[in-house]
């Protein structure tokens, strides 16, 4: 691929062509194409945009909750002890990356951290995690149920997931199969090429004829309108601008830094003081909080929801 001159991205996009348009090209230029990935417009109401600001919300309080950092870097230990002397962290178990899912009629199904370290496996990310958690719960009812066979496709069809960072690849596709309605994620990743919009474009373009019956990848919603966005997005440029030649900038590095954890901080304390704008919300921030105070002394000494 790189003696053809394309990159990851450029391939993703080209891909995406290929399903939208009945001819295809045979050329290894790249197609002009730019639209696929671009997020899709959203119009939320100011009471639906904080009905998924109290679960994000929610879901960055419980990573605050178990929060890891890495043992085997003085550095880092020494930075936190400076920063947080009176707790006691948790092993780094997974980049500090959470999901939270949240059924149609506002339940909150389960909740999962990151365990890629803890397990060694680069496939135990926070949303598939939370997903896979969520299937065991659906069937586990199902079976003292009697409930019908091959019904996996319609378990969690609908459910929101509030993701605490951009999906990665293995995510989206894992939510597409899932039939999840909607991901809300708290903070861009540009490593992920847009995917959640890829596959939400591909689904829905004018040029298939998907049923309502067929389900699709979900509607990504980056919640821009939390004012935590701005702050991520601020602390990560400056952590991308400030690192040392050849040191790793990606947004899971970024995401053990004090720099990082001190907004996490803020967003769990702002969240423990909430209080809804829009009265039709009450029920559904109790019910969050109600799920941080059941998990909270769980989670702080390592312990998961899943």
């Amino acid at each position: 691929m790189s003696r053809l001159g394309l990159t990851r991205r450029g391939v993703m996009l080209g891909g995406a062509c290929l399903f939208g348009h009945s001819a295809v090209a045979q050329t290894a230029t790249i197609p002009d194409c730019p639209d696929v990935a671009a997020a899709p417009h959203l119009g939320l109401s100011a009471q639906e945009q904080e009905r998924h600001e109290i679960y994000l919300r929610l879901a960055m309080a419980m990573v605050f909750d178990g929060w890891g950092v890495d043992r085997n870097r003085k550095d880092l230990v020494a930075a936190y002890a400076a920063a947080e002397p009176g707790r006691q962290f948790g092993a780094y178990a997974g980049h500090n990356v959470g999901a939270l899912l949240v059924g149609a009629q506002d339940q909150i199904i389960c909740f999962a951290l990151n365990r890629n370290v803890e397990l060694n496996s680069t496939l135990e990310h926070a949303e598939a995690r939370a997903i896979r958690s969520a299937i065991h719960i659906a069937n586990a009812e199902r079976f003292q149920t009697g409930g019908p066979a091959w019904s996996f496709g319609n378990l969690l069809r609908g459910d929101r997931l509030y993701a605490t960072l951009e999906p990665c690849a293995q995510c989206a596709g894992i939510m597409d199969l899932a039939n999840i309605g909607t991901v809300v994620f708290g903070q861009s990743d540009p490593a992920q090429n847009g995917i959640v919009n890829v596959l939400y474009n591909l689904h829905h373009s004018p040029s298939r004829q998907t049923s309502v019956e067929a389900g699709g990848a979900p509607l990504p919603v980056p919640a821009a309108f939390v004012d935590i966005w701005g702050e991520l997005e601020a602390a990560y440029r400056s952590f991308v601008a400030t690192a040392q030649a050849g040191s790793r900038t990606g947004l899971t590095s970024f995401l053990q830094t004090v720099a990082a954890y001190r907004i996490y901080r803020e967003a769990a304390a702002a969240f423990s003081s909430m209080q809804v704008r829009d009265e039709a919300n009450a029920a559904a921030l109790r019910t969050a909080q109600a799920f941080r105070a059941q998990w909270h002394g769980r989670i702080f000494v390592g312990a998961v929801p899943d």
